[in-house]
């Protein structure tokens, strides 16, 4: 079972990797050059499936192994 605490941490991930993708500016970062850094702290499944909730998020485009990040677009009313 999932816990709201383990839902929070994995957010708080999430977030992380979202920053330093969009630190990374608009040539990004080459996903295996990201996953390299993170390796100590997750199996590549794990990474992956994180990098995926992120691109089905819209968040982060990925295009020849490179990770991107998409701004979002502020909804006007």
């Amino acid at each position: 079972m999932v816990t709201a605490e383990r839902i929070e941490e994995i957010k708080l991930v999430l977030q992380s990797m979202l920053d330093v993708i969009q630190a990374a500016g608009p040539t990004g970062i080459p996903s295996g050059h990201f996953y390299a850094q993170l390796m100590g702290y997750m199996k590549i499944d794990q990474y992956q499936t994180l990098i995926d909730l992120l691109i089905k998020a819209g968040r982060v485009q990925i295009n020849n192994h490179v990770l991107t990040y998409v701004e979002r677009e502020e909804a006007t009313s």
